[in-house]
């Protein structure tokens, strides 16, 4: 909710690091690509070594509904080094990182 509130006020700098420091790396990198900070989603997924797929998944799905070519230098090397992406495989651990968070007790909607 204090990142919420946060990005809110339009500190998205502090609510990212509220989050990340409590532990909810799946929803810094989530805010960060509703704020379409493509490179700082990369950034949190590549430090945590998780979620890199999810990224460039909605990065590619952005891409394709704008109808824009891939600009950022970091994404462009992931890309290459994880080939395609597979959906189910992004939605199973994004199912999972949502259970986890109702099990930690997390679940406030929204994210």
């Amino acid at each position: 909710r204090e990142a919420e509130l946060l990005l809110f006020r339009r500190k998205r700098a502090e609510a990212v690091s509220v989050l990340v420091q409590g532990g909810w790396v799946y929803r810094a990198i989530k805010m960060c690509i509703r704020c379409f900070a493509w490179e700082q989603a990369y950034d949190i997924a590549r430090t945590h070594s998780t979620h890199l797929d999810t990224v460039l998944y909605h990065r590619q799905r952005h891409l394709a509904a704008t109808g824009a070519a891939e600009t950022l230098p970091k994404l462009q090397k992931l890309a290459a080094e994880l080939g395609q992406v597979d959906e189910a495989v992004v939605k199973q651990k994004v199912e999972a990182e949502k259970e986890r968070e109702r099990a930690r007790g997390g679940q406030q909607g929204g994210a």
